[in-house]
Formats: C-alpha cells, structure tokens, sequence
C-alpha cells in the first residue's frame, strides 16, 4: 500500500508541475476586463486674439461681429476722443478663452450717429469683474500693439 501513495504523490507532483509549467509559459492567461477610455472633444486653441466690428446703426448696444480670445477677457466699448480710444461707454460680461459671434454690448448711453467708437480687448486680472483703468488693462498683440477696431456709428 505504501507503494500505491508514492505513485499518487509522485503523479501529483508531476501534474501539478506541468500545470505550473504551461502557466509560467504564457499558455494560459487569465481573463482580463478591458475598460474603455472615454473620448474627450479637443478644445479649439485661440492663439490670436482679434475683433472685427462693422459700422453700426445709432442704438444702446453694439454688435461685435467676431472676437477671439487666446484668454480669459472683455470686449470694451470706448468713445473716441481727437482720434483716440478714450472714455469708456460699454463692457461685454467676462468671456472665456475663444471665439464668439455676434456678441452684443450693451452702451451706458445711446450711440451717436456720426461718431467713432473703439472695441478693445481688455484682459481679466482673475476677479470675474470688469475693472479699468486699476485693472484689467488692454490686451496687447505679438507686436506689442493694443488689440482694438474703430467702427463708425451710421
């Protein structure tokens, strides 16, 4: 009888070997679960900021037709004083990095027929509220130019 245990034990070891054997070899693998990475949108980057205004009917608002933000900041309306921007007369609300359409501004006063009126881009000091001329100072382009457009009230 003892003879019958070794041989059980021996076939045992040899089974059990192979078994390790096949699995250290890659043969076998265990299931994996695959978990799908999510897409996520590019977000557009605005590397240039810029504005493009047509001329205007007399009216208590503008419309800006274009406006492009590399970052956080206002379009801000300024009358035109000896061919210069001057007193300010209307701030857009904060705008996020980007592009915008269309971006109506709504003026402290009604726009006169005949006269010259500035948007400038102005940037954010990080409050979330329009602050000039303490804070949140014209944005200047590559060259170093204040980024604005003369539009003529009609």
């Amino acid at each position: 009888m003892n003879r019958i245990w070794w041989l059980v034990i021996l076939a045992v070891v040899i089974i059990g070997g192979l078994i390790g054997f096949f699995l250290t070899q890659g043969r076998y693998q265990a299931p994996q679960t695959i978990t799908p990475v999510p897409e996520v949108a590019p977000q557009p980057q605005v590397s240039t900021n810029s504005a493009t205004v047509s001329a205007q009917q007399a009216a208590e608002s503008v419309t800006v037709d274009k406006v492009s933000l590399a970052e956080s900041g206002y379009v801000v309306i300024h009358e035109e004083t000896a061919g210069a921007p001057a007193k300010v007369v209307g701030a857009s609300n904060l705008l996020q990095a980007g592009e915008y359409d269309n971006l109506s501004i709504k003026l402290s006063r009604v726009a006169k027929s005949g006269e010259g009126l500035y948007a400038m881009l102005h940037s954010d000091d990080g409050d979330g509220v329009y602050g000039f001329p303490d804070e949140d100072f014209p944005i200047k382009d590559q060259l170093g130019n204040i980024v604005l457009v003369r539009f003529q009230v009609l």
